[in-house]
């Protein structure tokens, strides 16, 4: 079964399902089973937690921006999401002190407020004139973070009931790349204080995030160390963060899957576990954190059929972890992609080099499409693994819509070896559709009281709806 057809069987996630199952168990009629549980209050819907992280947009760049921008809002209206993160660079917007451009960021804050699309905007990387370490290199901070502050305040007064959530830089525990020459948690902390009161000061109800970071300790300092190291150095930390970010991959390059434990590797779960004993230790429970950016490369031994089950995968790890946004990495791949390292491999639509630089939508962006569109009206309530019985290796999760008439049951394996199969209840009133979100086959049987599935390393959605049948 194609996307398409799945699609045609019923977008709206609380809508009625034709006839009287598309699966029909028992010949659609008992022995039933009972609606589950609804979500805990104040549980957000998935759609309102997906986002992607478009590094290739371009706004605020100039050439790329003009060229880019009514290409990527189409994608991202195609995908239907509605946040997109992007960098609002300091270089593109002060290249010389003092001197703002505006110009360069008000047609595509407009354009993207148009198009229905809320923007995280990350305010990162320096400019030379603020840095005596170099002459061109962007990535050095300021030597006095009160110019990045000037800079972070002027953008949030500019932009005040447009974007109301930012990032106070990117990766900045990879020093090598984006923080040089080294990682320094006791700078960025400061950095971060003094750009979070200038943005709340300009405006008061926009939200500020401690910048993405890298989780792994990957030839750089791990995520959980640079920010224990930070709250060492500002104790008082967690009164200029309205949200945490960060940034749960694999190893690079991202190759395992998001529950893989072993060679180094630590499962997305455990990832968010150990951040957030972090925060709460240092004063900042119950702040939320944001999925900044996840995401595989379908470069070997990653598929693209397997970069999609991933996404799908880490995507109910994140939702059942309380992650209120995730944002993809990234919408299109770069003219590069297929080679190492694979940093144009990771698009939900593959590269061309037609205006725009994107091709065919990919098997990623197949279930972005499947998660926004078909299950986006439904809140996460979370692993139901133990109460379905299921062995090691096995996975599922219950999201349920805000009013209980209707919840998909989302199963997978870790890999085939431990491909499996379940028995889930039919309900009096709904029907009953098994897809796949990217639109391969999925194996169903008859069983008493309910429908046998069948599922493997790709995830297998059941998805349950009211309907006529008596």
């Amino acid at each position: 079964m194609r996307l398409a057809t799945i699609l045609a069987l019923g977008l709206a996630a609380l809508g009625p399902l034709a006839g009287c199952d598309v699966v029909s168990p028992d010949s659609g009629c008992g022995p039933w089973g009972k609606p589950p549980a609804l979500p805990a209050a104040g549980t957000p819907k998935l759609k309102d937690i997906l986002c992607v992280s478009d590094d290739r947009f371009g706004l605020g760049s100039g050439t790329a921006d003009t060229i880019n921008r009514p290409v990527h809002l189409a994608l991202l209206n195609d995908l239907g999401v509605t946040h997109v993160r992007h960098d609002l660079r300091w270089a593109d917007l002060e290249p010389t002190k003092g001197e703002l451009h505006w110009e360069k960021l008000d047609p595509g804050i407009a354009d993207i407020r148009a198009a229905g699309l809320d923007l995280v905007g990350i305010l990162d990387y320096g400019v030379p004139w603020a840095s005596s370490q170099t002459t061109s290199d962007t990535y050095y901070p300021p030597d006095d973070p009160a110019d990045f502050a000037h800079f972070a305040g002027a953008v949030a007064a500019r932009y005040a009931g447009q974007v109301s959530r930012y990032e106070i830089w990117n990766e900045e525990n990879s020093g090598f790349r984006f923080w040089k020459p080294s990682a320094d948690p006791a700078a960025y902390a400061t950095l971060l204080h003094e750009a979070s009161a200038a943005v709340h000061a300009a405006d008061p109800k926009a939200q500020v995030a401690y910048g993405g970071l890298f989780f792994h300790g990957q030839a750089i300092m791990s995520a959980t160390d640079f920010l224990t190291q930070s709250f060492a150095a500002r104790p008082d930390l967690a009164n200029d963060l309205d949200a945490f970010g960060f940034h749960p991959y694999p190893l690079y390059p991202p190759s395992v899957a998001p529950e893989a434990g072993d060679n180094g590797e630590t499962p997305v779960d455990e990832m968010v576990s150990s951040l957030r004993a972090i925060l709460d230790a240092n004063g900042a429970k119950g702040k939320p954190m944001w999925a900044t950016e996840y995401g595989w490369p379908d470069f070997s031994p990653v598929t693209p059929d397997l970069q999609a089950a991933y996404l799908v995968r880490e995507t109910m790890w994140l939702a059942a972890s309380h992650v209120p946004l995730a944002c993809d990495f990234t919408l299109t791949d770069g003219p590069n992609a297929g080679q190492f390292p694979p940093e144009d491999s990771f698009g939900l639509y593959a590269f061309s080099s037609a205006v725009g630089g994107h091709g065919a939508i990919k098997p990623a962006g197949q279930a972005m499409q499947f998660l926004e569109q078909r299950l986006g009206n439904l809140e996460m309530v979370g692993s139901v693994k133990a109460k379905l019985g299921l062995g090691g290796g096995q996975y599922a999760f219950l999201l349920v819509g805000p009013n209980g008439d209707s919840w998909a049951y989302v199963l997978w394996s870790y890999d085939d070896k431990y491909a499996g199969s379940v028995v889930l209840p039919t309900v009096q009133g709904h029907g009953v559709q098994v897809l796949d979100p990217i639109g391969g086959p999925v194996q169903t049987e008859s069983a008493t009281g309910g429908i046998r599935v069948h599922f493997g390393t790709m995830p297998v959605v059941v998805y349950f709806g009211v309907m006529g049948c008596a």
